[in-house]
């Protein structure tokens, strides 16, 4: 399947900003921006997300290593799902949640930062590689992040290739998420990366029904044909292996070692395995990410059914 990913003009600079709700009771709206470092097998976190249709908003921060994989067991975990409604202008907002976020061009560059006094403080800067990428009601950016991070006293210097991603439609915790999704992405460089959305069922894990893109000589190119292959060992992702196509005709394969895991609920209905990732990709080494997405019953499902 192509999907045909509308260029910057279908964006304008008010999408940076909150979207007028729909009537449905479960109308969500987020805002993730990311991090890694590399060389201590770390990765961060700072997700947003808002209900006005229910007054309420969530998300925080977390900061994850190989250390530990339960929230209580991070180096630095602070998410919540219960708190007032965000209310303004995101392009220059502190939400609720004490997550800060500005914009400093129009679809391009934001300025985030985060603190709990003696505890933690983040302060980035996001720089787009390329134009963000639509679909639907969902925009995928990669960028440069620089900037620094402290915590308990530790300062760790921030430079990587790194994504954020914007959304806005219902999102229902009764219903819960109910689907299994992959997504995983991965950059070498401005000139070289990829990301790849999945359906997985029984039978697949692959984007039939969803969408991926490379990055080749700077220049980025869809996925027509893409699979994922996932190792795991007690059901936690350890290595991916991606095979596939992209619209100029070029086989795909990209490899892939998670470094770490986090077990996250980012909504009631939803659970992830989130991992940061080693690529090997187009004979280059990128970092990113691997999130393996389950709905809640499902995992325990998959996991006695391997048990046997």
């Amino acid at each position: 399947m192509t999907v045909d990913h509308p260029g910057p003009d279908a964006l304008t600079p008010e999408d940076d900003d909150f979207h007028a709700a729909e009537s449905d009771h479960w109308w969500t709206e987020t805002c993730w921006f990311s991090f890694i470092v590399p060389e201590r097998d770390l990765m961060a976190y700072l997700y947003c997300w808002n209900r006005p249709n229910i007054a309420c908003s969530g998300g925080g921060a977390l900061v994850w290593d190989a250390s530990g994989e339960a929230p209580w067991e991070l180096p630095y975990f602070d998410y919540q799902w219960n708190l007032p409604a965000a209310h303004g202008d995101m392009r220059d907002i502190v939400w609720p949640n004490g997550v800060g976020v500005r914009c400093l061009e129009p679809l391009q560059r934001y300025a985030v930062r985060y603190e709990k006094p003696g505890r933690i403080q983040i302060d980035i800067d996001f720089r787009g590689i390329m134009d963000p990428c639509l679909s639907g009601a969902h925009i995928d950016q990669v960028g440069h992040v620089t900037g620094e991070m402290t915590l308990n006293g530790e300062r760790s210097k921030i430079d990587c290739f790194a994504m954020r991603d914007r959304s806005w439609g219902p999102r229902s915790d009764l219903q819960g998420m109910g689907v299994r999704v992959g997504y995983c992405y991965g950059t070498a460089s401005a000139r070289t990366g990829f990301l790849l959305f999945t359906d997985i069922d029984e039978t697949r894990d692959d984007m039939q029904d969803r969408y991926g893109y490379v990055i080749r000589d700077g220049k980025r190119c869809d996925l027509v044909r893409a699979e994922r292959t996932v190792e795991r060992i007690a059901g936690r992702p350890t290595h991916i292996r991606i095979e596939g196509e992209d619209a100029l005709g070029r086989p795909v394969k990209i490899l892939g070692e998670c470094r770490n895991r986090v077990a996250f609920a980012p909504y009631p209905g939803m659970f992830c395995w989130l991992s940061l990732t080693r690529w090997e990709l187009f004979g280059e080494v990128g970092w990113g990410e691997n999130q393996d997405v389950w709905p809640p019953g499902s995992w325990r499902a998959h996991q006695e059914m391997t048990r046997g």
